[in-house]
């Protein structure tokens, strides 16, 4: 996703979708209640009443959302609700839905724009810098990485296979060299996972020779060539957003276990109560948060409370890390969703 502007001041934001995965970052962001305006096809009759047809087309509508829906399987997102904003050919009040795909630039303004909404938009312009990406042919290997509107190539290896003939001895030589240099990236730059994807079997030539060691961080997938437009086939491959939904849960976890050994030392706090008060005289350096106890904050009405948690602890310096993974936030759901790291032992 890229941002292309937020306004605190007016609680309003603008931004593109690029890929699949910011459907999912908007679902979390957009509310019923909100404001949504942008370019949206609707049906509207053309010609005159014994000869209208329907026709679909292009308009700048403005809508109050009324309610939204995600569909991941369908990789849809829908905001539907009263149109307040539109030109002449179309009614204001009439109900309208607005299909947001990649491409599309959306501007929402919100009753409140809240610490929690900035961070889910911040979010989804941030992949993690730990996914080293290899494209691999016979004779070539380009290795790069994620950067927030897509990939940054690091670096080519050419091989030295004559291009007439296939030279068995030389291309194995090649594919050894080019995990050699997958080692040396990963010890140099700490990698944590590596996603290698070739045209047919290169990929299977390059993994064999990697370190036992390192297997484990290793996920192939599949491309139909090796030059740059090779990594913009990779980026809506089904194994990179795996690839990125490991590398989170990685990170959410880290964040959880370390949080777990501040309990046992005494320096941390948890559940509401105990978490507001020590949020309130400065004492939280990093507080974590759940996905679902922010939804049941919603539910039961004390979301301003917790959002103002939130930005107290970020305002005095803090770090706020809002647990996603099922799995992993179950641990602090059990202590009751909400818990920090304190800067002084209790």
């Amino acid at each position: 996703m890229e941002i292309l502007w937020i306004d605190t001041d007016n609680d309003k934001f603008k931004v593109r979708v690029e890929r699949d995965e910011d459907l999912w970052y908007l679902s979390d962001v957009i509310d019923d209640g909100d404001y949504v305006e942008g370019e949206t096809q609707r049906k509207v009759d053309m010609g005159t009443d014994q000869k209208s047809k329907s026709v679909r087309k292009t308009f700048f509508l403005g809508i109050n959302v009324e309610s939204v829906t995600y569909d991941p399987s369908m990789k849809s997102f829908r905001a539907s609700g009263k149109i307040v904003k539109c030109p002449d050919q179309v009614s204001k009040g009439r109900y309208h839905s607005f299909t947001v795909q990649n491409g599309d630039v959306i501007t929402v303004q919100k009753p409140s724009l809240s610490t929690y909404h900035i961070k889910k938009l911040n979010d989804a312009t941030s992949p993690p810098s730990d996914v080293l990406l290899v494209l691999v042919g016979r004779d070539t290997a380009r290795f790069g990485h994620l950067v927030p509107n897509g990939y940054e190539v690091d670096r080519v290896i050419e091989g030295e296979a004559e291009k007439k003939a296939y030279d068995q001895e030389i291309e194995a030589d090649f594919h050894a060299t080019v995990s050699e240099h997958i080692s040396d990236v990963v010890n140099r730059e700490d990698y944590q996972t590596i996603v290698v994807a070739s045209p047919g079997f290169w990929k299977e030539n390059v993994t064999e020779h990697i370190p036992d060691a390192l297997q484990s961080d290793i996920i192939t997938a599949s491309v139909s060539r090796v030059d740059n437009n090779g990594f913009n086939e990779l980026l809506e491959r089904p194994e990179l957003q795996t690839a990125l939904s490991e590398e989170k849960n990685r990170h959410e976890s880290e964040i959880v276990r370390g949080l777990m050994k501040q309990i046992k030392k005494g320096q941390a706090c948890y559940g509401w109560d105990e978490t507001k008060q020590k949020a309130n005289i400065g004492a939280v350096d990093q507080l974590v948060v759940t996905e679902s106890f922010l939804s049941d904050a919603k539910a039961n009405g004390f979301f301003n409370d917790a959002e103002q948690v939130m930005k107290t602890v970020e305002q005095q310096g803090g770090e706020v890390v809002i647990i996603s993974a099922e799995d992993i936030s179950d641990r602090i759901d059990g202590l009751g969703g909400i818990a920090g790291v304190l800067r002084w032992k209790s």
